[in-house]
């Protein structure tokens, strides 16, 4: 009965309410846009690693990541939501390679999304001299995903969220609509997250992760592979259902709860 799964929705929300006094907690619409200025604020701030390189990529995104990266070619595209000083991408462009390579695949173009504009270091500084005026990077600085246009963002063969967006954003599920919106058909998406930070509560009441949501929608194939989430969309056209932030923690990264609407 319908009146029966509203109760229970309801009844979901308020035990977590009370139940994680310790985690701050809350379906209070005021305090859900207090957690999302303290999320923001934790963005502005820098408080995360914003320097992370090609090899740690691989090392957490597996290798399914690492397999579909050496299958890119000139003309595919890879975006990086996240990216922080887009190190990962950079070390990638400049990465070494043999005659074949150069002359019959090339690289892959690269776009770089950062919701903070990183400081320098002088490593990155080295790495941003290498590859000043390359027509293969772009960089779309200081700016959420989420309101960035499609058209700008352009099509992409690769995405991946090191501690980016789908950690962060008070949208999510307008972030993994975005991304399903601009990724080309036969390309994944690779998540590196905290899972445990993310709860979703269904229409029914029911909480589940992060992992769990993603397998449940319809026309996503998921799978947990090293220390990511891959997600490969089977048809065109998938959207995830729309969720609000009913509460969490302004973490490092924060935690959330959604609830679907």
């Amino acid at each position: 009965m319908a009146w029966l799964r509203k109760l229970k929705s309801t009844l979901a929300v308020m035990s977590l309410a009370l139940a994680a006094g310790t985690l701050g907690y809350s379906a209070d619409p005021v305090c859900s846009d207090l957690l999302v200025r303290k999320m923001h604020g934790v963005v502005s701030a820098g408080q995360f690693n914003d320097f992370r390189g090609i090899g740690e990529y691989q090392l957490v995104l597996g290798e399914t990541f690492t397999a579909h990266l050496a299958r890119l070619v000139r003309g595919n595209r890879w975006l990086d939501v996240g990216a922080g000083h887009a190190r990962a991408q950079k070390e990638y462009l400049l990465g070494k390679r043999g005659f074949f390579d150069w002359i019959f695949k090339g690289r892959a173009d690269v776009v770089a999304v950062a919701a903070k504009v990183a400081k320098p270091t002088r490593y990155s500084k080295m790495v941003d001299t290498a590859v000043e005026g390359s027509r293969k990077f772009l960089g779309l600085f200081g700016r959420y995903v989420e309101d960035i246009p499609d058209q700008e963002l352009g099509r992409a063969d690769v995405i991946t969220d090191v501690f980016g967006a789908i950690s962060y954003s008070e949208r999510v599920d307008a972030v993994l609509n975005k991304y399903l919106r601009v990724l080309n058909a036969g390309g994944s998406i690779y998540i590196h997250t905290s899972p445990e930070h993310t709860k979703i509560i269904r229409k029914d009441g029911t909480q589940v992760t992060l992992v769990q949501w993603l397998d449940s929608v319809d026309g996503l194939a998921v799978k947990v592979e090293a220390m990511s989430i891959v997600v490969t969309p089977t048809r065109v056209g998938v959207v995830v259902p729309t969720l609000k932030l009913v509460g969490g923690k302004a973490d490092v990264p924060p935690e959330r709860v959604f609830q679907e609407v």
